[in-house]
């Protein structure tokens, strides 16, 4: 049975369109580790949950952020963008550098 932790950073990666191996990588765990916990097969531990929940939120925080752009990289640039830590009012100051007009 899957935890209600759990059950939320499926929830937030489905609505933020975000795949388990997308995901995985950004956690920088193995895929089959996070989907066989998303799937309820695998008790990660209290704290480990609540840092993917975290971290879930903070990929949907961004995803939306940057939601009116669309990325002409490979997914690997990307997710080098994201596990940088930025935070979403870095990101968003980053953006809004990238496409001010001059």
């Amino acid at each position: 049975m899957i935890s209600t932790t759990l059950a939320r950073v499926k929830n937030t990666l489905e609505s933020a369109k975000i795949s388990v191996s997308a995901f995985a990588a950004i956690a920088r765990r193995p895929q089959a580790t996070i989907a066989t916990a998303i799937y309820g097969r695998l008790y990660l531990g209290m704290e480990e949950e609540a840092r993917l929940l975290t971290l879930s939120v903070k990929c949907k925080q961004i995803i939306e952020a940057l939601a009116p752009l669309t990325f002409k990289r490979g997914e690997q640039d990307v997710l080098q963008f994201l596990v940088e830590n930025r935070s979403v009012e870095e990101v968003h100051e980053l953006v809004t550098q990238l496409f001010e007009e001059k």
